[in-house]
């Protein structure tokens, strides 16, 4: 598959979304303040790697894989795992558990088959985080043997744009479960559930 069709199916996928998330409706208790609140952002993040790859910023999407993978991670967790005391220490400006404990805890919830969330961050980790925060990664892909420019190959941006979209269909899956719409998560499944998990 071309870069180009990759492009041109994770918007068809953001359109989707943009449209068909406008059917959901949000309880109003804190717990699931939050837990929407988090997958909304992971959502803007994947509309935003979409648009920034269309326009061949491709550095500035790759930062945004692991905000937006953290963004659905803390949401599932905040739904799943955590104490009422944890949520309110969060929406008063306490820094909640590192990501990994996170997923640690979402890996031992009903809402999980053993590896299904951990098997992404190992996969996906040295990418996310050296992008993120201008490692190497970032470094080495600014320069060709004579140019400062962008270097990217296609087959990491196809991946990393690949894993964008399982996260939003993650994403739009449990919001759509959550608020009651089980049938907008099978629609969802049905036309994006294919998607493949891609090592960059």
């Amino acid at each position: 598959m071309s870069l180009e069709i990759t492009l041109e199916n994770a918007s068809k996928l953001m359109y989707e979304i943009d449209s068909k998330m406008n059917e959901i409706s949000i309880p109003g208790d804190i717990r699931h303040r939050v837990f929407f609140g988090l997958l909304h952002l992971s959502l803007e993040h994947f509309g935003s790697i979409v648009l920034l790859s269309k326009n061949r910023q491709f550095a500035s999407a790759a930062a945004l894989l692991r905000p937006q993978y953290e963004a659905t991670m803390r949401g599932l967790y905040f739904h799943e795992c955590a104490s009422k005391h944890e949520i309110s220490a969060f929406t008063n400006g306490k820094d909640p558990l590192s990501l990994k404990k996170m997923i640690d805890a979402l890996e031992n919830s009903e809402i999980s088959k053993k590896g299904t969330f951990s098997n992404f961050y190992q996969n996906n980790k040295q990418f996310m985080h050296g992008f993120t925060h201008g490692g190497l990664e970032q470094i080495g892909r600014r320069y060709t043997n004579s140019d400062l420019t962008n270097s990217f190959k296609e087959n990491e941006v196809k991946s990393f744009v690949a894993n964008a979209q399982l996260i939003a269909c993650l994403s739009v899956c449990c919001a759509s479960i959550v608020s009651g719409k089980e049938d907008l998560a099978l629609e969802f499944l049905g036309k994006y559930g294919n998607i493949k998990i891609l090592s960059s």
